[in-house]
């Protein structure tokens, strides 16, 4: 993959990290999360343990790099959320 390519599937992760906080936090809380301050609630912990194995923990940066590379057409949570559940 190349830099250009690469640094545009960096800019979608922020935005659909916030379109995901948004979807679960409450409505009255959810209005302070922006671009500029998602990574204070996105957990520290990049790495999952599971029978052994290491995961890579849901909605991390490397995650969602992992799978914008699968699916580059994908913009926002709902298309991830689409593709995760087999329904497109």
């Amino acid at each position: 993959m190349n830099r250009t390519k690469y640094k545009t599937l960096k800019n979608k992760v922020k935005r659909i990290q916030v379109q995901w906080l948004k979807s679960i936090m409450p409505d009255d809380s959810n209005t302070d999360i922006n671009i500029d301050n998602v990574d204070t609630y996105i957990p520290d912990e990049k790495y999952v343990m599971s029978a052994g194995t290491r995961y890579l923990s849901y909605m991390t940066d490397r995650w969602l790099i992992n799978k914008l590379k699968k699916y580059p057409h994908v913009n926002n949570y709902n298309e991830i959320e689409e593709i995760l559940n087999g329904t497109k």
